[in-house]
């Protein structure tokens, strides 16, 4: 994931905008609730929702024109509250004033602030290494006045903060100390539904008539793939049909097999075959269909899993291992089904199956 998902609480409300006017006050008060060890400020939450844009333009790149790059705006504590350490460069500070917004005095100069980037950008943009990418600068196209001059001072790993359905777009991160409207509280406490409580109080002794909506970041992931749970629990229970129907109905023909040819079972024993011989005969034989069907059940099953393996932009590779293990089991499965039939038709006595009325 590129970050840590988990004890992290997301608080937004109907009336966001009107939390957003409080959210130093907000963020002051959570850090005070017992088991809180962390709060931050983001312009939208983890998963991501909002898919915001900026025209960028980098120098050197796209002849100059600007390049359309999502963007999400957070405060100082975002990146630590989650985990995320920089691989070059280093994360927003209050100590450096030049990461916030500043306007220039002359109003023919651009703003300037800084920005954090994230891996999959720095291809984007052309730059080598991340480290090369520190301290360059970017402008943010402006319909009125000169933009906004953006200096690269740092740069994180790519956050899968989608479903792993799309592919990590090339992202930028600027910060800012108020007008934030998603509060994430990172809670560490051994009473967790009290913590939680508490939180509540805070919120609505702050902005009583703004409802508040809550929910856990791994949980809200974990919504992502509901899908896929459910159909892998509609498929896992129709395999595990599958494969009782499957073994009833090779125990029932091996019982019948048996019997059918217990003459012959007992002419061989008669001739010296042990127990062993006779089993391994019927089930070498019931393992030459299951064969057959594990080759015409494989391509169809590649084609059908490489479909759906293609709906996702981070997958695992499809290789014989994963179709040679289902078959291994799918013999195993029939071994055992046929073996307890063959070794009780192996045991009888020949004497009674070779007698004549």
């Amino acid at each position: 994931m590129g970050f840590d998902k988990a004890h992290k609480l997301t608080l937004t409300g109907a009336g966001w905008g009107k939390v957003a006017s409080i959210s130093q006050t907000l963020k002051q008060e959570l850090a005070k609730v017992p088991g809180v060890t962390g709060v931050a400020l983001a312009s939208d939450k983890m998963p991501r929702v909002y898919y915001n844009s900026i025209p960028l333009i980098v120098p050197g790149q796209n002849s100059g024109q600007p390049m359309n790059i999502e963007y999400m705006v957070v405060d100082t504590d975002f990146f630590p509250v989650f985990g995320i350490a920089p691989s070059a460069g280093r994360s927003f500070s209050a100590a450096f004033r030049t990461d916030f917004s500043t306007p220039s005095e002359d109003p023919n100069q651009p703003t300037i602030r800084g920005a954090i980037v994230n891996e999959s950008f720095l291809q984007r943009a052309g730059f080598s290494s991340a480290d090369d990418a520190v301290n360059q600068q970017l402008t943010i196209q402006s319909r009125n006045g000169p933009g906004t001059l953006v200096t690269i001072v740092g740069v994180i790993p790519d956050l899968h903060i989608e479903s792993v359905h799309t592919e990590v777009s090339p992202m930028i991160f600027l910060t800012t100390e108020s007008g934030l409207g998603f509060v994430t509280v990172d809670i560490q406490s051994n009473d967790l539904t009290a913590t939680i409580k508490q939180i509540e109080n805070v919120w609505y002794a702050l902005a009583p008539d703004v409802p508040l909506i809550s929910s856990f970041v791994d949980d809200d992931f974990e919504a992502l793939y509901q899908a896929e749970e459910q159909r892998g629990t509609i498929f896992a229970a129709f395999a595990i049909f599958a494969v009782v129907v499957a073994s009833l109905g090779l125990y029932g023909l091996a019982a019948f097999t048996a019997e059918r040819r217990a003459r012959e079972i007992g002419l061989r024993k008669v001739l010296g075959a042990r127990v062993f011989d006779i089993v391994r005969l019927l089930t070498l034989q019931f393992s030459i269909p299951v064969v057959l069907a594990n080759v015409i059940a494989w391509p169809v099953a590649y084609f059908v899993m490489q479909d759906w393996l293609n709906g996702f932009s981070y997958r695992i590779d499809l290789n014989l291992g994963y179709f040679a293990l289902a078959g291994g089991l799918a013999l195993i499965i029939a071994w055992v089904a046929v073996a307890s039939q063959a070794t009780h038709a192996a045991r009888k006595n020949p004497v009674n199956s070779l007698h004549y009325e």
